[in-house]
């Protein structure tokens, strides 16, 4: 199941029906009910119009008409469905922690904190979530993936409030000690207050609406000297999401009432729901790229420093989106032209596979996901490109594409080359 840039969503019509309906079914996890309603009728409409807009005039008002009545049946599908999830959630939760392995405990505070964050009667955390963050923490032990669980469990609280709890450093420093040759945690504390920003180059919006700003600790960098990879973890959610849902699932009414938003199997829903809770605390990605260019490499080591950097996402990390990262940190500073050109090279080849990749996708159907979860499952520890080759060639497709074809993502300096009358670039040939 991969991660699209918004890039790659647009790049196909079909790649972005699949990615609505993975959207779809997250909203139900995560969705509280009353603010559905608050937005009822905006979704059906919109759904009504997408449908008709290419209906011949004469019947678009009948078109209208029967697609709407059909959104508005799934919008009620969907918002009793979303109403069943939030409480499967939070029973999911309780009998992880009634588990009381530490990893289980500490997915529990994770999926109860996002239940909370959406629970129209919960204004300020339960006691029960400080309790089994408390434990989990001092319970830990030497498992990387409890402490950053309980890391990205913070993530609905606003930047400038999660800085200041301290149990949240406290999982940040146990994470690194846990883990210490890994980027991943590294870059989580990328991003600090800028109280005093040292320099312009440092200072970062945290969120274009607020006056409030942050800035990267360049200390991060020595300390990533040190990394030998860049483990995001992604593969060890949706296995713990899996294996938590086997053992626990819904009750048979919950489910039927879950499965009415299009949910193909438990294991599709429980990699949906491991998607969801991993991707709530993506690094601040482009803020290293904002690190590595311009003025910024002219700092002492600082391009040696990037291109390690950039050398552990492309080469040595679980997701493509930390690829992508490496490569554009790379180009940035990169040490000649030929350099550059073979990362530009590299970006292209990654680009026809993700393509590649939407295609044997949308052949599986619904069976994306619970394959997904299988081949997963399967696995100790695979990364997502590993994935995507698998798929790729499963399908009989080419991992390789062809002399002439051009990706449609350009870095700035090619797009600034490139006169506006330039043909679009096409999309892989059908298998």
């Amino acid at each position: 199941m991969p991660i699209f840039s918004r890039h790659d969503r647009q790049s196909s019509r079909g790649g972005g029906r699949r990615a609505i309906r993975l959207v779809r079914v997250l909203a139900i996890l995560l969705a509280s009910v009353a603010s559905s309603f608050a937005s009822a009728g905006e979704w059906a409409e919109g759904v009504a119009i997408e449908t008709c807009e290419n209906a011949p005039e004469a019947e678009r008002a009948r078109c209208h008409r029967e697609a709407l009545a059909k959104a508005k049946r799934d919008e009620r599908k969907m918002l009793r469905a979303a109403e069943a999830a939030r409480t499967y959630q939070y029973a999911l939760a309780d009998d992880l922690a009634r588990d009381g392995a530490p990893r289980d405990l500490a997915f529990a505070v994770l999926l109860r904190s996002m239940a909370e964050q959406f629970d129209d009667e919960s204004s300020v955390e339960s006691a029960t979530l400080s309790a089994w963050r408390t434990k989990a923490l001092a319970e830990g032990g030497d498992d990387p993936l409890v402490y950053a669980l309980l890391w990205m469990s913070a993530a609905s609280t606003p930047q400038n409030e999660a800085v200041q709890m301290a149990w949240r450093n406290e999982a940040l420093r146990q994470w690194r000690a846990a883990d210490p040759q890994n980027l991943e945690p590294m870059a989580q504390a990328f991003l600090r207050p800028a109280a005093s920003a040292k320099n312009a180059d440092q200072a970062a919006e945290d969120d274009p609406e607020s006056t409030a700003t942050m800035m990267y600790d360049p200390d991060v960098f020595v300390a990533a000297r040190r990394a030998t990879r860049h483990d995001a973890y992604y593969d060890d959610v949706v296995r713990l999401s899996v294996a938590a849902m086997r053992r626990h699932p819904p009750s048979a009414s919950a489910w039927r009432r879950i499965g009415d938003a299009g949910v193909s199997s438990l294991d599709a829903y429980a990699t949906a729901v491991g998607t969801s809770v991993w991707a709530t605390n993506m690094p601040a990605y482009q803020y290293w790229i904002r690190a590595c260019k311009g003025d910024a490499l002219a700092l002492p080591q600082r391009a040696d420093d990037c291109r390690h950097v950039a050398d552990v996402f492309r080469t040595r990390s679980d997701t493509l989106m930390a690829r992508l990262v490496g490569i554009a940190i790379g180009r940035f500073a990169a040490r000649d032209a030929n350099e550059k050109a073979a990362l530009t090279a590299e970006r292209r080849i990654v680009d026809w596979r993700m393509a590649q990749w939407r295609r044997a996708n949308e052949t599986m159907g619904s069976d994306e996901s619970a394959s997904f979860a299988a081949l997963v499952m399967a696995h100790e520890d695979i990364g997502e490109h590993d994935i995507m080759l698998r798929a790729i060639a499963a399908a009989g497709l080419s991992a390789l594409p062809p002399d002439d074809w051009e990706s449609a993502f350009k870095f700035p300096d090619e797009r600034a080359a490139v006169p506006a009358s330039a043909s679009e670039p096409t999309l892989p040939p059908a298998p």
